[in-house]
């Protein structure tokens, strides 16, 4: 099964922020500044909450949110301006 994520981290350490930003980078679009939007399965999902659950730290202030978009959700996501889109229903068939 498939899962329409956002995630969102506000990470006061320059290290921890380049290591999560890179290791995100691997499953999604950075579509702005410390947020990501990714379409990821079953598998890949756990391997995301594992990672942030490991390396966000408790100290205040730090933080990630996950955000999970169900498909009524995400057929009613506005967007403005320019930028990266991830909307699963355009596709272009070469």
């Amino acid at each position: 099964m498939d899962h329409q994520l956002v995630i969102t981290y506000d990470i006061t350490n320059d290290k921890l922020r380049t290591d999560i930003h890179k290791f995100l980078s691997n499953y999604g679009v950075n579509s702005q500044k410390s947020v990501f939007e990714m379409i990821v399965n079953d598998r890949e999902m756990r391997v995301i909450l594992d990672f942030l659950m490991e390396h966000i730290p408790l100290d205040p202030g730090d933080s990630a949110r996950i955000y999970e978009l169900c498909k009524t959700c995400v057929r009613h996501i506005s967007r403005l301006g320019e930028g990266l889109d991830i909307n699963p229903f355009v596709y272009e068939i070469i």
